[in-house]
């Protein structure tokens, strides 16, 4: 009969690999940040010194002609919102672009179109949050966040999920926050 208990030494040896792998995993997470900041402020020049007039053989009539193109792969919306990103947090708000670089992509998208960033002290108290928090309770902040612009008493947003047991949606939230109108 083999012997597969699991020795002290497999473990530590597991625990060095998992943190190497995380390691490199983090890396590259940086690395891919510091690309789409770096392709933002590419396309900024082509489009805003119109080099896409220049490219290629007979150039190109406008940006949007230049960006569908096969060759440069990248989905117009895409780079506008690559290109968006750069001016925001790095124009604008003057944020390094290593520090934009550690708040993955998809947040920063997410956080540029759902929350109206005025100062660089909001857009430093969102980037923070979307650091830290998990996608779920990041998205949960933006909508909290979205609900209670309008003004007047701030309301926490409700948690809302699927019941496991019956499969109809659910919602949690404090009494004190909830409507007694009907």
């Amino acid at each position: 009969m083999e012997d597969t208990a699991i020795t002290k030494e497999d473990i530590e040896q597991k625990r060095g690999l998992a943190h190497d792998i995380i390691q490199q995993l983090k890396k590259l997470v940086y690395q891919t940040g510091m690309t789409f900041i770096e392709i933002g402020r590419l396309l900024k020049i082509v489009r805003d010194e119109k080099l896409y007039k220049y490219s290629g053989e007979g150039g190109y009539d406008s940006f949007a002609s230049f960006i569908a193109d096969a060759d440069l792969a990248i989905a117009p919306a895409t780079a506008y919102a690559f290109i968006y990103l750069y001016e925001k947090f790095v124009l604008n708000f003057g944020f390094a672009e290593d520090t934009i670089a550690n708040v993955p992509y998809y947040k920063l998208q997410m956080l540029a179109s759902k929350v109206k960033l005025e100062t660089k002290e909001d857009a430093e108290e969102w980037l923070a949050k979307a650091q830290t928090l998990s996608i779920s309770d990041f998205k949960a902040e933006l909508a909290e966040a979205k609900a209670n612009k309008e003004g007047g008493e701030f309301l926490p947003y409700p948690t809302i999920y699927k019941c496991k047991s019956c499969k109809k949606w659910r919602y949690e939230c404090e009494e004190k926050y909830q409507c007694k109108c009907v």
